[in-house]
């Protein structure tokens, strides 16, 4: 009998984090900063393995949310920016043999580059965690999807 592979889909919007980032070449925010700030376009960052319904492979490595913060970043850093504000994420497990993953797969950050002003000490920024997102993905239960509505946001 051969094993049908599952995709899981888990998308968050938002998550409450007030921390610093660890490695980023500049700052992954939560929210737009309410002083004034230029704003640069959209940028997007995804790390791991898309994977789908055909997928054989059960050991498909899981993902860590930090090296997608540095990606989105550096997308951001390449448009002029010195802050990135994370919109959305969206993160895929998967299920091969009746054995998920214990993390994401894959995973997709959104952004939107920002300048933000030299002096920033009357701007409030809420910092995103990648240890936190981290957790939260880990600890979310996903849901069980097509891999087309996994990806559907691309």
């Amino acid at each position: 009998m051969q094993s049908r592979a599952v995709v899981l889909g888990v998308v968050l919007a938002a998550f409450p984090v007030i921390s610093a980032a660890d490695a980023n070449p500049l700052p992954v925010l939560l929210e737009s900063p309410p002083c004034a700030h230029e704003k640069l376009g959209s940028v997007t960052a995804e790390v791991g393995q898309r994977v789908n319904e055909s997928t054989q492979d059960g050991r498909v490595p899981t993902i860590r949310v930090q090296p997608a913060f540095e990606r989105l970043a550096h997308a951001a850093a390449e448009k002029g920016a010195n802050a990135v504000v994370l919109r959305s994420h969206q993160g895929v497990y998967f299920t091969y043999g009746g054995r998920r993953s214990s993390a994401p797969v894959y995973l997709k950050l959104a952004g939107g580059a920002v300048r933000l002003p030299d002096d920033t000490s009357t701007c409030r920024l809420v910092l995103a965690d990648a240890r936190e997102l981290d957790r939260q993905l880990r600890a979310r239960n996903p849901d069980q999807v097509t891999s087309k509505n996994a990806y559907s946001g691309d």
